[in-house]
C-alpha cells in the first residue's frame, strides 16, 4: 500500500495526473478533466470536487484506489475542474450547482459514458445531488461525501462551524501562502490528528503542510470564479421531496460523514440518510475526522468507494450464458499475434489487467477460446478476483490462428514456443497453467526454464505413456470415440462424440432453465466446430507430440526442487487420461507447496464442469493470502 509521505508527493500528483485533456461543451464552456485508471475497463467513475479546489485534489484517493497492491478494483475514473478553479473556464456570474451539474453531464456526453459512478465531496456532493436528480438514468451509483442537501433541508451551523467561518476575514488577510494554507489545514483536519507523531516521528501535519503549499503554488484560481462557486454554494437547496426521488431511482448509494467537520455540521449525513433511506443506501461516519476527509480517511473511504461500486457488479454468468456465442466474443476480444523467435507466426489473446500474469496452455487440438470458462469465471466483475489477473491464452503451433507446419510435434518444442511467447510479452515469470496436452507441455516448460514459472497447475494431465498410469476401458472407450472423429461424416457426429468423451452423463442430464445442460453443450461445441480452424498437418503434428510425451520420475523430482507452488488437478471420471495420471502426479511433485485436488464427479472436461471450483482452486493457489 502507499504511504502517507509518497501519496503526498509532488511526483505521485503528476503520475496520477499525466493524461489531461480539454473539451469544449455545448454551452461554451470549455473544460478541463483528466482520466485515470484501466481505459478498457467497463466501469467508469466521476469525481466531483469541491469548493475552489481543482481535479488534483483528488490525487491522494484516486492514488490508493489506482494502486495495484490494494485491489480496489478496475475502472476508469475521470475528474475535472468545476467552472471557475483551475483549467476550466472562469465567467463571471452567479453559478448554480444545478448548472454545474449540467457541465458534468455535458462532460460524460463528450467521454461517451452512458452511465458512470458519481462521486463528489463538499460542493462537489451538492453538485452531484442536482446530477442524480436531473439524469438519475445516467447513475450506477452515487456517493456523497462530507456535503449538505442545502439551505432549507441541511442543518444548521454549529459552533465548529462558525468558528471556521469566522477565521475566513484572515484568508483574505494572509500576507504568505503559508499563512492560507495553515487556515486551510485548521479548516480541513482536527488538530488531534495533525499532531498525532507517527512511527517514523513525523507528524500528519508536516506532510500536509508541504503537500498544500505545493497544491497552492500551482492552483489556477480567481475573484470571477471563487465569486461564482460560493453563490453557487449559499443557493444550493435540494429538498426531501427531491431527494426521495433520487432514491426511488433504485442505484446504491453511499453517504458519508465526519464528526469533526469544521465547515458542514456532521448532521447533514444523517439528514442525508434520512432523505434517502432505503434498502441500498448506507452511511458511513468517521468519529475522528475532519472535511479532508479524502486525504485524512483516503484508505478507508478508498475501501468504502469500492464496496459500493462492487454493488453494482452483475451477477456472475450462468452456464447456459457461458455457452452462448457472445460470451466467447467478449472475452476473446483482445486477439494478437507474434512471429517469435523460432519464425513461428503465433495467435493469442490477452485477457485482464492485473498485476499477476498467467499463461494458459490448451490440451489437444484445442483452439485458445476453449479457455473461456475459466477466464470468464475468473474475470467475471462479481469475484473478488477480477482486478488480479492479467491471462494469456494462444493456439499452439497446429490448431487455430497459429502456423500448422507439417511435421512430427513434440511436448518439449511446443514448450519453447510457450517460452518465446513469455519472451514477446516481456514477462520474465508467469503462472503457468496447462489442461491434457497443455500440462504435458507446462511440464516441459516448468523443466526447460523454472525461473520463468511463478506457479504451476496440471489440469487432467499425465506425465507420458511410460511414466504414466496404463489406460483402462473407460479411457479406450474414449480414444475409439475420438478415433472416429477422423471419418466422421458430419459435423454433428463430431460434436456428438466430443460431448460424450469430454463431461459425465450427470452432468449433461442436469436441467437448467427447463433445458438439459447438454442441449447447451453440444450446441457450444456445434458452434466451435464451425468456427475451428484446423488441418491434418496440425493434427498428425499434435498427436505425435501426445503420443511421444515422457516425463520421467527424475525430471519431474527436479520441477519439484524449484520451489514453486504446485497444484495438481484430476477428474475420477475422466475417460480420455485415466484419473491415476494425477495421483502420479502428485507423488512425484509432493512437497509442502503441491497441492493435489481430485473431482470424483467430473470427466476430462473439468474446467467446464466444475467451472466455479476450478476458478476457486486456481485462484487460491496463485494469491493464497487474498483469494476467498
Amino acid at each position: 500500500m502507499i504511504d502517507d509521505v509518497a501519496v503526498y508527493s509532488e511526483s505521485t500528483v503528476a503520475a496520477v495526473f499525466s493524461d489531461i485533456r480539454h473539451a469544449l461543451l455545448p454551452n461554451g464552456l470549455r473544460m478541463e478533466y483528466a482520466l485515470h485508471g484501466d481505459a478498457d475497463a467497463p466501469e467508469k467513475v466521476l469525481l466531483i470536487m469541491g469548493l475552489m479546489c481543482d481535479k488534483e485534489a483528488w490525487a491522494p484517493l484516486l492514488a490508493t484506489l489506482l494502486d495495484p497492491s490494494a485491489s480496489h478494483g478496475s475502472y476508469q475514473y475521470a475528474t475535472f475542474d468545476n467552472r471557475g478553479v483551475g483549467g476550466t473556464d472562469k465567467p463571471l456570474e452567479r453559478y448554480t450547482t444545478s448548472q454545474m451539474a449540467q457541465d458534468a453531464l455535458m462532460l460524460l456526453d463528450h467521454l461517451q459514458w452512458p452511465k458512470a459512478h458519481i462521486v463528489g465531496i463538499s460542493m462537489g456532493g451538492m453538485i452531484a445531488q442536482e446530477l442524480v436528480h436531473a439524469a438519475p438514468t445516467r447513475v450506477r451509483s452515487l456517493a456523497l461525501l462530507v456535503t449538505t442537501p442545502g439551505r432549507w433541508s441541511g442543518a444548521l451551523p454549529g459552533m465548529a462551524q462558525f468558528t471556521t467561518y469566522l477565521s475566513y476575514p484572515k484568508l483574505l488577510l494572509a500576507r504568505t501562502k503559508e499563512d492560507v494554507v495553515d487556515n486551510i489545514m485548521g479548516a480541513l483536519y482536527p488538530s488531534q490528528y495533525l499532531d498525532a507523531t507517527q512511527p517514523d516521528g513525523r507528524c500528519p501535519r508536516d506532510i500536509l503542510r508541504a503537500y498544500h503549499l505545493a497544491r497552492a503554488e500551482k492552483v489556477e484560481v480567481s475573484a470571477a470564479g471563487a465569486h461564482g462557486q460560493h453563490a453557487a454554494v449559499f443557493s444550493h437547496s435540494v429538498r426531501a421531496a427531491r431527494l426521495a426521488e433520487v432514491q426511488s431511482a433504485g442505484f446504491p448509494i453511499l453517504i458519508v460523514g465526519a464528526t469533526h467537520d469544521g465547515l458542514l455540521h456532521p448532521k447533514n449525513a444523517d439528514l442525508l440518510e434520512s432523505y434517502l433511506h432505503g434498502d441500498r443506501t448506507r452511511k458511513v461516519v468517521f468519529e475522528d475526522a475532519g472535511h479532508g476527509i479524502q486525504n485524512q480517511k483516503r484508505q478507508e473511504l478508498a475501501q468504502e468507494l469500492s464496496q459500493l461500486f462492487h454493488e453494482c457488479a452483475p451477477a456472475m454468468p450462468t452456464d447456459t450464458e457461458l455457452f452462448r456465442a457472445e460470451a466467447t466474443a467478449a472475452t476473446f476480444s483482445d486477439i494478437r499475434h507474434a512471429t517469435l523467435a523460432n519464425g513461428l507466426r503465433v495467435e493469442y489473446a490477452v485477457h485482464g489487467s492485473g498485476p499477476e500474469k498467467v499463461l494458459l496452455i490448451m490440451g489437444l487440438m484445442a483452439e485458445k477460446e476453449a479457455w473461456l470458462p475459466t477466464v470468464a469465471t475468473l474475470l467475471d466483475p462479481a469475484a473478488a478476483s477480477a482486478t488480479k489477473y492479467q491471462f494469456v491464452t494462444f493456439d499452439n503451433r497446429g490448431v487455430g490462428g497459429t502456423d500448422h507446419p507439417s511435421e512430427f510435434y513434440t511436448t518439449s518444442q511446443l514448450a519453447q514456443d510457450a517460452l518465446q511467447l513469455l519472451d514477446h510479452l516481456q514477462w520474465p515469470q508467469a503462472h503457468v497453467v496447462g489442461m491434457s496436452m497443455g500440462g504435458m507441455i507446462s511440464q516441459e516448460l516448468a523443466h526447460t526454464a523454472p525461473h520463468r514459472v511463478k506457479s504451476l497447475a496440471l489440469i487432467v494431465t499425465s506425465p507420458g505413456f511410460l511414466q504414466g498410469a496404463t489406460p483402462r476401458p473407460a479411457q479406450l472407450s474414449g480414444y475409439w470415440q475420438l478415433a472416429k472423429n477422423f471419418v466422421a461424416p458430419s459435423r454433428h457426429q463430431i460434436a456428438t462424440k466430443m460431448v460424450y468423451v469430454l463431461y459425465t452423463d450427470a452432468y449433461l442430464e442436469r436441467v437448467v432453465d427447463g433445458v438439459a445442460l447438454g442441449t447447451h453443450v453440444y450446441n457450444y461445441h456445434w458452434d466451435r466446430l464451425t468456427h475451428a480452424r484446423q488441418s491434418a498437418t496440425g493434427m498428425y503434428g499434435q498427436y505425435s507430440a501426445v503420443l511421444r510425451h515422457h516425463m520421467n520420475a527424475t525430471r519431474l523430482d527436479e520441477i519439484r526442487k524449484a520451489g514453486f507452488p504446485i497444484l495438481v488437478i484430476g477428474a475420477r471420471q475422466d475417460r480420455l487420461l485415466h484419473p491415476n495420471n494425477s495421483d502420479i502426479l502428485y507423488e512425484c511433485l509432493k512437497s509442502s507447496k503441491t497441492r493435489r485436488i481430485m473431482f470424483e464427479d467430473a470427466a476430462h472436461g473439468v474446467h467446464v464442469e466444475k467451472r466455479v471450483e476450478v476458478a476457486a482452486a486456481l485462484d487460491a493457489h496463485f494469491c493464497p493470502a487474498s483469494a476467498l
